[in-house]
């Protein structure tokens, strides 16, 4: 009796140890094993643990870490003969998932807010062949597909996942070096798309800015994911690279429509642990065009942060010369920018051209140099800006109506017989000098333009000399954007 009832009591101290004692302990020891290197960033809780099932929840890796991964719950289904017999785990993931908030801007954090994933993933054992997986899920709301194998001393693995139906998919390796470093990589390989794309479409359309829509788009992309722990270190280190190239785009922003051919850009980024770096990156394309103005040979390099982007240099053929942009800093939440625009042997009638409302011919070159602030509600600010035609050469200008340039002199005070007299020699002038120049007092915010015209203008058989020196002092901030709004209604 002594005997039965000792072994009753045995039993019963092993069913409320399995029942109390055993899942904390697996959940410290599976916490203890899952940290990323920053101590308490990881966390989950052991709910069920048999001989024949485990029932792990709330699995948080790297907690703490911005766009860390989450699993609701892994449900895995065994038997220790089983395992000897070669029959594997059958393992089930739900729920699958991260937080993008601290990864990407709030705009783009917020299309991935509901999304996520879902998988089932069975596990095999094959002997001396090692392990060998499946992989079948859903990912924003498309279909996975993947299979991967390991070595039967867990030294070396490789896997490939693929979205049946399109030509999109993932190839990884990972394995142990001689000198105990753990190397991983997954690489998307050279993958063609268009809108018509299941992948490329859905996300084009939810990453599109209000009042932008494309009409068509193309290209191929590729990337590489590369991690490293080596023995000793507290985390690993990681790379990023993503290429797209041979992109061609068309469709319409707000009442414009925009093209652009032959795009390409780089994008790398390093890392250790939770820390990283956007590497400098480039955008370059060979033609564009929007609201009817056609540039080529763009290129742009930027540094960014997750507020910021910078861009370092940029350069474009436009208007018959290059102009080229520094140090244009654009707040991501905001769109407000600031930038200062190079002016490079514009052609003056390129130019003309490309000015609303304004109607005529000119020959010449200009040089200048624009700081611009643009708000993201499209209001402009203009400061220490300069316009000129190189001295000693001779420019023409004729426009077929100058009431665009005079009316707006006229409004800040310039006597009606001087827009007249200006008007008839910008019908038929010959400038030696031409200058524009805009000073901003930054104490009052007032501004300075002076203009300066030099030539002689053709009336009949007579040629009159012309030599004008205008100067305006006010809010010229207010007069800019009133010609802008006035400019584009007219156009």
């Amino acid at each position: 009796r002594r005997r039965v009832l000792r072994a009753a009591a045995v039993l019963a101290l092993l069913c409320v140890a399995w029942r109390f004692a055993v899942p904390p302990l697996a959940s410290r020891i599976a916490r203890r094993y899952l940290d990323l290197g920053e101590p308490g960033s990881s966390s989950c809780t052991v709910e069920k643990i048999t001989p024949f099932s485990l029932r792990v929840r709330g699995v948080r890796l790297g907690g703490g870490v911005p766009g860390a991964p989450r699993v609701d719950a892994i449900d895995a289904d065994f038997t220790p003969w089983g395992l000897l017999r070669g029959r594997g785990v059958n393992v089930v993931a739900t729920g699958i998932g991260a937080d993008f908030s601290g990864v990407l801007p709030p705009q783009l954090a917020g299309k991935f807010s509901g999304t996520g994933l879902s998988a089932a993933l069975s596990v095999e054992w094959t002997g001396d062949s090692g392990y060998r997986a499946t992989l079948s899920g859903e990912a924003l709301g498309l279909p996975l597909a993947g299979s991967a194998r390991a070595a039967a001393a867990l030294d070396g693995a490789d896997a490939e996942i693929e979205i049946p139906g399109t030509g999109w998919r993932i190839e990884a390796q990972a394995g142990r070096e001689a000198d105990g470093t753990l190397r991983a990589a997954a690489s998307l390989p050279d993958g063609r798309f268009d809108l018509s794309d299941p992948v490329v479409g859905p996300l084009a359309a939810a990453f599109s800015p209000e009042g932008f829509s494309l009409g068509a788009l193309s290209g191929a992309a590729t990337g590489v994911v590369e991690c490293a722990m080596s023995p000793g270190a507290a985390v690993p280190e990681w790379n990023v690279g993503f290429r797209v190239f041979d992109l061609d785009a068309s469709g319409r922003t707000g009442d414009s429509d925009f093209s652009l051919r032959g795009g390409r850009c780089w994008l790398p980024v390093k890392g250790w642990g939770a820390h990283w770096d956007v590497k400098p990156f480039g955008i370059l394309f060979d033609s564009a065009s929007a609201d009817g103005l056609e540039v080529d040979r763009g290129s742009f390099w930027f540094r960014a942060d997750l507020d910021t982007l910078l861009l370092t240099e940029g350069s474009l053929r436009a208007f018959g010369g290059t102009v080229r942009v520094y140090a244009l800093h654009l707040a991501l939440e905001s769109l407000d920018a600031g930038f200062t625009l190079l002016l490079d042997n514009l052609d003056s009638g390129e130019v003309l051209k490309a000015i609303p409302g304004v109607a005529g011919r000119a020959e010449g070159k200009l040089y200048g140099k624009l700081p611009l602030s643009v708000r993201g509600d499209g209001t402009v600010f203009l400061r220490d800006a300069f316009l000129y035609s190189p001295p000693g050469e001779i420019g023409r200008l004729e426009l077929d109506d100058a009431s665009a340039v005079t009316d707006n002199l006229a409004a800040t005070g310039v006597p009606p017989e001087t827009c007249a007299d200006l008007s008839r020699a910008l019908a038929n002038l010959d400038y030696t000098a031409l200058r524009l120049d805009l000073a901003q007092d930054p104490g009052t915010g007032c501004g300075r333009l002076s203009v300066r015209l030099d030539g002689s203008a053709k009336e009949g058989k007579s040629e009159i000399p012309v030599k004008l020196e205008l100067a305006f002092n006010g809010e010229l901030q207010d007069m800019l954007n009133l010609g802008i709004k006035a400019a584009k209604a007219k156009h």
